[in-house]
């Protein structure tokens, strides 16, 4: 799969972050960063923003590596600047440009830090043949339950009260209670 451009988002563009940082007590951090960034439309939902000093302990290459998946390898060339970030970072994930193509320009003091691929997934193992058949296994009904359940469990009914009103009955005729 072709690395993807740095600041150029395509319409199918998927699994890439690019991440930015500016200094967190510039004034930048009143600016949308939409208009930042040259994006439109920007989905939020898919931006993560926070601290450098909040990874302490992890850092900006462990958390890219091991926070979202990037191969180590991908950020080698990048490290001693990843490394370096001191502020505010942003993180951008494909979906937060809506699946619309478009050239991001960033200003200063925003800074591109770098472009990567997530690792996909693997499968762990491959979907049983039923399911790509495009077939759909006939479904078991147990006895009693299904359609016809509902008009089957009141039949049941009444002819359970139908036994226990003979039963009672019965029982007041046997001890005498109706006179002859």
């Amino acid at each position: 799969m072709p690395e993807p451009s740095p600041l150029h988002v395509t319409a199918n563009e998927r699994e890439v972050v690019r991440v930015f940082t500016f200094p967190a007590d510039d004034a930048a951090d009143t600016v949308p960063l939409g208009a930042m960034l040259g994006a439109d439309p920007l989905d939020m939902a898919h931006v993560e923003s926070f601290h450098s000093r909040d990874l302490a302990g992890v850092g900006l290459p462990g958390y890219l590596t091991d926070g979202l998946g990037i191969d180590p390898a991908d950020i080698a060339d990048d490290l001693a600047r990843l490394k370096a970030a001191d502020g505010q970072i942003v993180i951008l994930h494909s979906k937060a440009f809506c699946g619309v193509t478009q050239t991001l320009a960033p200003v200063p003091p925003l800074t591109h830090l770098g472009t990567y691929r997530l690792i996909p997934p693997e499968i762990a193992a491959p979907l049983p043949p039923a399911i790509g058949s495009g077939t759909i296994p006939a479904a078991r009904v147990a006895p009693g339950t299904g359609a016809g359940a509902p008009r089957l469990a009141g039949a049941a009914m009444l002819s359970l009260v139908v036994v226990a009103a003979v039963v009672v009955l019965a029982a007041i005729w046997l001890l005498g209670g109706f006179a002859p």
